[in-house]
């Protein structure tokens, strides 16, 4: 089951830290790799599907899980932190398996991704919680068996999720509004005021 205030304070937090990381790394050049944790995967799905088939923020939970597998496969993580991504992501309702693909489509798919490096894909793995890295090292056997797949797109709840992030960006952007300066206080109230959430022209996953 959801409950709006801890999944509203879930995604004032993931904003808080996002916008800690890029301030610490804004050119790309080290850390802020570790935002993409599960886009590789993702970026599978949505490409294999068809644009608009899978919402980003729906593949980007099911290439968490695929990655935290492929984490614990690799040794890095342990099975019961896997799984506990795995069922806090089924409790919002995310989909938490990819579409039927076989392997080697997915493999195929995530070749052609940008994060690929001379000619290897790179993956972010989680060596614990809130522990990620890059690794582009991991044996192609490896990489084939997190894939969790579903025959079935994500469900119907997408209309309740937007409206539980909508909240949480703007209990976010209020609190913005009130640590920022007068000088920046334009720029933290921008989203609101274009109607800028979630649901709409930012990705469900913000």
């Amino acid at each position: 089951t959801r409950e709006p205030a801890a999944l509203g304070y879930a995604v004032r937090r993931s904003c808080e830290l996002k916008a800690q990381v890029v301030g610490e790394d804004e050119r790309e050049s080290g850390r802020r790799a570790v935002l993409n944790f599960g886009h590789t995967f993702a970026h599978a799905i949505e490409t294999g599907t068809g644009y608009g088939v899978w919402l980003h923020g729906e593949a980007v939970a099911a290439g968490m899980v695929m990655a935290s597998e492929l984490s614990v496969r690799a040794g890095l993580l342990p099975g019961s932190e896997a799984t506990r991504l795995r069922d806090l992501l089924q409790r919002t309702g995310l989909p938490v398996k990819g579409p039927a693909m076989p392997a080697e489509r997915y493999l195929e798919l995530m070749a052609g991704d940008k994060k690929v490096s001379v000619g290897r894909v790179r993956y972010v793995v989680l060596q614990g919680v809130g522990r990620a890295a890059l690794r582009d090292d991991l044996a192609p056997r490896s990489r084939q068996a997190p894939v969790r797949r579903s025959s079935q797109p994500p469900g119907s709840s997408r209309e309740s999720r937007r409206r539980l992030v909508d909240s949480g960006l703007r209990g976010y952007i209020r609190l913005l509004r009130r640590r920022n300066g007068p000088e920046r206080r334009n720029r933290a109230k921008d989203p609101l005021d274009q109607g800028l959430t979630c649901g709409h022209t930012i990705p469900a996953d913000c």
